[in-house]
């Protein structure tokens, strides 16, 4: 953030906590009145309105600091239901041993057919993870299977497995065949295109199909998984996808979440990179009503 930003929001809680304490000192002194202390002192007087000032100062800036410094924020929960906005790491995540029932979302921006080719998969990426984990099983990700999960949404283009926006696959332990309280969503957040040589390849992700991508994960979510598993998806957009600043992605998120908060049965939670903890600050966000 920048130091403008830092300053703006500093202002606005040094004005909302000055309101605070001067109506809880105007109601006090009601009951106590604080003339009658301080009459005939003007000194007292002086350093009753320091303090008073000093009290606000210190509490602005703690208040400012504990804000901007927030590790996880949740904007909504209603019964089962929540949203949970965190700085985490999926590699702890999708490694931690736990009885919760969970869900990993990881989006495809890339051709179904390689998906399981580990020297196209980016060392930095979820996929790259969820290959790994796979690797660890016995299990080999590949089209095949894919192919056998029994939830799944796949486009067919002749011979070929390509994926549209909103193809998706749920890989459950029973599909992999292992012991675990993991699974995997798979969602397609991008469109393809047929190229002269006749083979398909990714379009250059525009904002548009990014939202079109992201509306289809999310529904997707909300549809599919189960109301007892926690889910925890990416900052869909803001990794390898790179459609915009991350603090513009974040925004965008809650909103869309806000826009079907009536559909989200499970606990929610958005997982920001903890390395993007200088660009974004989770005080920003609105609590949903």
């Amino acid at each position: 953030m920048s130091t403008k930003e830092i300053i703006k929001y500093w202002s606005e809680n040094l004005f909302k906590i000055g309101g605070m304490i001067f109506s809880a000192i105007g109601a006090i002194s009601v009951l106590f009145p604080l003339a009658d202390i301080s009459r005939n002192n003007f000194w007292i007087r002086m350093l009753m309105l320091f303090l008073i000032v000093l009290a606000v100062l210190i509490s602005s800036v703690i208040y400012t600091y504990h804000n901007m410094h927030l590790n996880r924020r949740t904007v909504y929960s209603e019964d089962k239901a929540s949203i949970i906005f965190e700085f985490n790491d999926f590699e702890r995540i999708i490694n931690e041993k736990s009885d919760r029932d969970r869900t990993v979302v990881i989006p495809i921006n890339t051709n179904l057919e390689v998906v399981g080719d580990a020297s196209k998969i980016s060392k930095t990426s979820i996929h790259w993870l969820l290959y790994e984990c796979l690797h660890k099983n016995g299990v080999e990700l590949n089209i095949d299977l894919l192919r056998s999960v029994t939830k799944k949404r796949m486009s067919n283009r002749g011979e070929s497995y390509i994926g549209r926006i909103g193809d998706w696959f749920y890989l459950t332990p029973a599909d992999l065949g292992i012991q675990s309280h993991l699974s995997f969503l798979l969602v397609e957040i991008n469109e393809y295109e047929k190229k002269k040589d006749g083979f398909f390849a990714p379009k250059a992700l525009t904002r548009e199909d990014y939202i079109l991508g992201l509306a289809s994960a999310l529904k997707v979510i909300f549809e599919i998984v189960g109301q007892e598993e926690t889910v925890y998806m990416p900052l869909i957009g803001a990794g390898n996808a790179n459609v915009g600043k991350t603090e513009d992605i974040l925004l965008l998120i809650e909103e869309m979440l806000r826009f079907y908060k009536d559909k989200i049965r499970q606990e929610v939670h958005v997982v920001i990179r903890e390395k993007d903890k200088k660009e974004v600050a989770l005080y920003q966000l609105r609590e949903i009503q």
